[in-house]
């Protein structure tokens, strides 16, 4: 009886390990996926190059941006596609030049949050929260929060 158990405790383990590795594995693969959206549609779309393309390929059509004023302890909601108008009759970045690091992604099942931290010449500009979903045709950002350091 105790060959029986330590065998069928063997074979559990010898599935399960594999398996437990294939859903890490997946999960650095799914973590890789929204910092490339990130930096795509986000880092270089709207900083870098003013790319509509890719602006409109990793933001979600109706995803908002929460704007907080410090002043008047208001929020408020603007639309990410704002851009799009502005980036069409000019497409050239808002800050060319824009660096980046992406400290955390934390996903659930099809959602995800990342804090992505943007840097000018090596100064920290924002801090943003950005809460994505998986789409059909891949990970989507849509709504940011973020903290803008003093100038």
């Amino acid at each position: 009886m105790k060959n029986l158990i330590s065998f069928l405790t063997m074979a559990i383990m010898v599935i399960a390990l594999p398996v437990a590795s294939l859903a890490q594995e997946n999960q650095e693969n799914e973590k890789e996926a929204i910092k490339n959206v990130i930096v795509s549609a986000y880092v270089d779309g709207i900083f870098n190059e003013g790319n509509v393309n890719k602006i409109k390929a990793g933001w979600y059509p109706e995803c908002d941006i929460n704007i907080y004023n410090e002043i008047n302890d208001t929020c408020t909601k603007s639309k990410a596609f704002r851009f799009i108008p502005m980036f069409e009759r000019n497409p050239v970045g808002l800050t060319p030049g824009t660096t980046y690091k992406i400290p955390m992604v934390h996903i659930t099942g099809y959602a995800a949050i990342a804090i992505v931290e943007i840097y000018h010449k090596e100064k920290q500009i924002y801090t943003d929260y950005m809460n994505l979903y998986k789409f059909r045709d891949g990970w989507k950002i849509v709504t940011k929060t973020f903290y803008a350091f003093p100038k």
